[in-house]
């Protein structure tokens, strides 16, 4: 029982001590450009590799720490340069003895340094000029020098620059300063320390040797970073080239600028033909880089005509031979016998004589599409016009009358003087009244030559007469067709007939064979409206009964007065 009630307490203490426990958890931060703000010169000391910093400076890419206090003493040299002299050989050693190896990673450049005159005049916080170390001053970075010949210092005291700089041979205080890399720290605003980042050691590509692509089309390529778990993964995409554009999407609508982006994939897009490379490189690490090249080319355009050998007669209308051509390059057309034919810029063909013709169309490559043929002809063949002796003629037994909303079709049968039986070959369109009709219009079939005109073209057609022409290749046949307005035989005309009597006459009249039948109708109650002689009738049946009703009341008073 005492081990049951035991377990329960520590279970309960754990609980209690689980919120703290997440509280007191160190927050490890990676500060955007402006978020040292708040640190940049005051005296809020930063832990760097154990020790105390003032943070006096910072960009995009460093940070400027100086140490708190003078960590060594030194004399300054001879000379009053710094290069050489006795107090750059402390600073070195101290860098060297004093740095912790794992530190050394994220200092920029491998080493410590002086501040000069001007970085020491553009710190705005006196505090953090003064030192409180026993020196009276501290040693500064400087080529020129105070009044008298010797380096400038800075008064441990109340932080002023002394103008009459030190004496080379005075040891006095050494604060050395340093920069870091900000891809390789990371910082904990719990308790303002920078502490190492897990560096980026490389970068690859998944593709490395030359991706060749079409204009239009588009390549992916990821980047990969080590070590996995690296803590500044993030990389600046590139290419040397407007040959290609790099999108973060396969559809390729959002383009990768050149900021530092986490994005590992890209898809490289063909915009024009050419050469380019792609570049990824690691953020925290520039000298962490991999490339591929990428040969854009142009899309594979393509020209031929729809036929190779096309047959005329001379005198036959202009023509085109239909061109099928793919991307947009611009083609030329040319005959290389113009007293046969010519052609224009559309391939429109001019017969001029009887020969032979090759018309040719040349496609020129675009900005954007190649052709690897680049002709496309064809042979014309014009033969002269035979001068043909048959004549073509209308059956009799051809519809030459059609009547307006009949819906019937009307049949044309022509017939060729000599060799009938070849008729239909020759046959060649169909006009009324001068103008051609559609193949929709009409049927065409051999036997002489039967011509089949639908009424719905018929009825298009005006009352009156109207040429139809059945055209051949060598002659034609007219016949005249005469269309009729419709006859409306229920067409009749009412007429009334008014005499004395009250029984109205209705007298019909048929319009067609123009003769009057006269039909007697009695009156009923759905009688139309009374004419004048129906209106006296009235007013003499109401004057009567009017004077019934003074009668009535005539005798009644009288037999009341003889009682």
């Amino acid at each position: 029982m005492k081990k049951r009630i035991s377990s329960y307490v520590t279970l309960f203490l754990a609980i209690l001590l689980l919120p703290l426990s997440i509280v007191t958890m160190p927050t490890l931060e990676v500060k955007a450009a402006d978020d040292y703000t708040s640190l940049k010169n005051t005296t809020t000391v930063v832990r760097f590799d154990n020790k105390e910093w003032y943070l006096i400076d910072y960009d995009d890419t460093t940070l400027t720490l100086l140490s708190k206090e003078c960590v060594i003493g030194s004399s300054y040299g001879y000379g009053n340069t710094y290069s050489g002299s006795t107090v750059e050989t402390a600073v070195n050693s101290y860098y060297e003895n004093d740095i912790s190896a794992i530190a050394k990673v994220a200092v920029y450049s491998g080493k410590m340094f002086l501040l000069t005159r001007q970085e020491v005049g553009a710190i705005t916080n006196v505090d953090i000029k003064k030192c409180s170390s026993t020196y009276s001053g501290w040693w500064l970075n400087s080529s020129d020098s105070g009044t008298y010949g010797a380096p400038y210092i800075v008064n441990s005291n109340d932080g002023s620059i002394l103008s009459y700089g030190g004496n080379l041979s005075d040891t006095l205080g050494v604060r050395p300063a340093l920069k870091l890399n900000r891809s390789s720290v990371i910082f904990s605003s719990d308790n303002n320390t920078f502490t190492i980042a897990t560096l980026v050691t490389g970068i690859t590509l998944d593709k490395t040797t030359t991706q060749t692509i079409n204009i239009d089309d588009s390549i992916a390529f990821t980047a990969t970073v080590s070590p996995d778990d690296a803590t500044y993964k993030t990389v600046k995409w590139s290419t040397n080239s407007g040959n290609v554009k790099l999108y973060s999407d396969a559809s390729c609508t959002t383009e990768v600028g050149s900021a530092a982006t986490d994005v590992l994939t890209v898809y490289a897009k063909g915009i024009t033909a050419g050469d380019a490379t792609v570049t990824v490189t690691s953020n925290a690490d520039a000298a962490l880089t991999a490339g591929c090249d990428v040969t854009v080319n142009k899309l594979a355009g393509t020209i031929s005509y729809a036929t190779t050998s096309v047959s005329k007669k001379k005198g036959d209308s202009a023509f085109t031979n239909e061109l099928s051509k793919t991307g947009d390059g611009t083609v030329t057309y040319s005959s290389d016998k113009e007293s046969v034919a010519t052609v224009d810029g559309t391939g429109k063909v001019t017969i001029v004589g009887a020969g032979e013709a090759n018309i040719t169309a040349t496609v020129t490559d675009s900005a954007k599409y190649t052709y690897a043929t680049k002709t496309a002809t064809y042979k014309l063949t014009v033969t002269e016009t035979a001068v043909s002796t048959a004549e073509y003629s209308v059956t009799s037994d051809s519809t030459s009358e059609w009547t307006l909303d009949s819906g019937v079709d009307i049949t044309v049968t022509v017939k060729r003087s000599t060799d009938d039986a070849s008729c239909f070959s020759h046959f060649d369109g169909v006009q009324i009244d001068g103008k051609a009709l559609t193949a929709d219009d009409y049927t065409a079939k051999s036997g002489s030559t039967i011509v089949t005109l639908k009424a719905s073209v018929l009825q298009k057609l005006t009352a009156g007469e109207h040429t139809v022409t059945v055209l051949f290749d060598d002659g034609k046949a007219d016949m005249i067709l005469t269309v009729k307005e419709k006859v409306d035989s229920t067409d009749t005309t009412t007429t009334n007939v008014t005499d004395n009597s009250t029984t109205p006459a209705t007298v019909v009249t048929d319009k067609t064979n123009d003769t009057t039948n006269s039909t007697t109708t009695a009156s009923s109650d759905k009688a139309k409206s009374p004419t004048t002689g129906d209106k006296m009738n009235i007013v003499v049946i109401v004057m009567l009964m009017i004077d019934t009703a003074f009668a009535a009341i005539y005798l009644t008073l009288r037999k009341k007065k003889i009682k």
